[in-house]
């Protein structure tokens, strides 16, 4: 947000920026489910934790004059914050060393160190044996700031004390900060910056053991002058995400409403060094204190995980058949227990070997088969079921459009994943739909449905059109001619269903790593016409293929004019022969 106050910044023109800071944000040390607001929370005894938060700040102190001419103190600023923190029984001692990487201002550019603070946090009711949580905390800031361009620092010491209080229901947190911040006073042509009560409330809600969501205000007000001009208020919305001991975070907030030190944007990103603080002497990550076997790993089968102790594994059976689930199937375990049960019940199962058998109405009965029991997991078994019944037996046949048999044509099943077979064939199949679909080269594939009876000896005849095209080892075979107007390289609209063809032949075999278009025209006219005519409708080609999708730089294009005739002769037989284009593999990935 801009700040709209007409400062005694006479200095931007001649001088040192205002020692009064204003960057308000300062990121919490050790809070866990906050990027600003502090929580009460204790870490175990000699713990330590390091993090390092990178943040992009927009505007954060921007003067508006009174003629309405705007000027950026601070712009555009790059800090990183390096902090630690050590925790002593109730006290948590810590430090912030904030690295501005560089501030942009309408003064200029310049990097340099800022007020170093060291932090102490004592907490006085532990909220895991409390309704609620109280902390309290102290901050001491060094007039350590190298910057002299931008409002970045304070002139001399500064401190702040405040309390602190937080609640936490089953995945949220909620911590309230209130306090006191003295600070050099500085004087502003219109508002006095001292003394300030800081306000900060921020929340954290647990997606995953591993990660969440955080949402933080916070406010300054300013006691020497509470006018809303000088009471920045800013919001930023965050997450994290722990990976062992390392913990990243970030979030991108906002001022909501104007005021010294108020942002346009901030972005921040940090990456920390966090060892869990909580007691988990089994390592299933129920903690101690709701862990009712502390010593024995839960096994997060999906029953009864709450409780932190083992319990057997859930071990689903379920059968299936050609159709689907056989849900009248029934089955018998044998092993360290035995037990009989209907597919799809659960059944809690001890790690170790079984032997099952399967049966139901209409199938065939399962012989005995082994069933490993996993420990530690939800488990589901399958078994399949042949249905007792008479398969049908298809056969295919695959033709031309004269009726002739189509040489090396093959059928396969595209929804049993069955093939190919030789056409004219016979296989045996469940009773079902399925989908036939016939091949062979240099003809259109063509798919049917068909419905298989029980018992059934059905024959189908599968129709194959010639394809215009054909993928050669040195070149693409068209069947037809490509016709473009008389004279021009303009593709007649008749021509565009073929070379359609051609694209999709392109496209279906990667392999063809560069293909070379050649044009060629008939004997009439003068030879450098046709020569350039011939390039012309050779690089048309190559457009229209890359408009359908073929990569230009699979394609190259060349024009012979009438030097390459394929039929001697002035009729008109042979400058329809002539009159051509020709398409080689000039390179490919799988040659020998």
């Amino acid at each position: 947000m801009f700040l709209i106050l007409s400062s005694a910044l006479a200095q931007v023109s001649g001088g040192a920026a205002p020692a009064a800071n204003g960057q308000l944000f300062r990121p919490t040390i050790d809070g866990t489910h906050t990027l600003w607001a502090d929580d009460s929370g204790r870490a175990p005894d000699g713990w330590f934790g390091a993090r390092g938060l990178i943040q992009y700040v927009r505007n954060p102190v921007v003067w508006t004059a009174a003629d309405g001419d705007v000027t950026r103190l601070v712009g555009d600023l790059f800090q990183l914050d390096a902090m630690a923190g050590y925790t002593k029984g109730p006290v948590r001692i810590g430090f912030d060393v904030p690295v501005y990487l560089r501030s942009v201002g309408d003064a200029g550019g310049e990097s340099g160190l800022g007020d170093v603070a060291l932090d102490v946090k004592a907490t006085a009711l532990d909220r895991s044996e409390s309704p609620v949580g109280l902390g309290f905390g102290g901050r001491i800031t060094l007039p350590t700031a190298t910057v002299v361009d931008a409002p970045l620092g304070n002139r001399g010491f500064a401190w702040e004390l405040q309390g602190i209080v937080d609640h936490e229901t089953g995945p949220v947190l909620v911590a309230a900060n209130v306090g006191v911040r003295g600070v050099p006073r500085e004087a502003l042509e219109n508002f006095d910056w001292g003394t300030q009560l800081v306000a900060r409330l921020g929340g954290g809600y647990e997606v995953t053991p591993e990660s969440g969501v955080s949402l933080d205000f916070g406010a300054t007000i300013n006691l020497l002058d509470v006018a809303a001009k000088s009471t920045p208020v800013e919001g930023i919305l965050g997450g994290w995400y722990r990976m062992d001991d390392l913990v990243v975070r970030g979030g991108v907030g906002a001022g909501l409403t104007s005021g010294f030190g108020s942002p346009q944007v901030r972005a921040l990103l940090s990456f920390g060094y966090e060892p869990p603080r909580v007691v988990d002497t089994d390592g299933d990550g129920i903690v101690d204190k709701k862990d009712e076997c502390p010593a024995d790993p839960e096994d997060l089968d999906g029953f009864r995980d709450e409780d932190g102790c083992p319990e057997p594994t859930m071990v689903t059976i379920l059968v299936q058949d050609a159709k689907g689930p056989v849900d009248d199937a029934e089955f018998t375990l044998s092993g360290p227990v035995d037990r009989t049960g209907r597919a799809g019940q659960a059944i809690p199962l001890t790690s170790d070997t079984y032997t099952i058998t399967v049966t139901a109405p209409k199938h065939v009965p399962l012989e005995a088969q082994v069933l490993n029991v996993p420990d530690g997991e939800l488990h589901k078994a399958v078994f399949k079921l042949d249905i007792a019944i008479v398969p049908a037996e298809l056969t295919v046949k695959v033709t031309d459009p004269a009726g002739n048999a189509v040489p090396g044509a093959t059928w396969s099943v595209r929804n049993d994943e069955r093939g190919p077979f030789e056409a004219g064939t016979m296989q045996a199949f469940q009773p079902g739909t399925y989908q036939i679909r016939a091949s062979a080269d240099g003809y259109h594939p063509k798919g049917v449905q068909t419905v298989l009876e029980d018992g059934g000896k059905p024959t189908l005849e599968l129709v194959l059109t010639p394809a215009r095209v054909q993928v050669q080892k040195e070149k693409i075979d068209i069947r037809e001619s490509i016709y473009f107007e008389t004279g021009k390289a303009i593709i007649k609209p008749e021509s565009f269903g073929l070379l359609d063809e051609v694209a999709q032949a392109i496209l279906d075999h990667p392999e063809l790593v560069r293909i070379r278009i050649e044009g060629h025209t008939d004997s009439r006219g003068s030879a450098s016409a046709n020569l350039d005519l011939s390039k012309k409708r050779a690089k048309s080609v190559l457009d229209y293929l890359v408009g359908k999708g073929v990569e230009a730089g699979r394609l190259e294009s060349e024009g012979y004019g009438e030097s390459k005739p394929i039929e001697a002769g002035e009729n008109e037989d042979a400058w329809s022969k002539n009159r051509r284009v020709d398409f080689f593999v000039a390179e490919r990935s799988d040659a020998n």
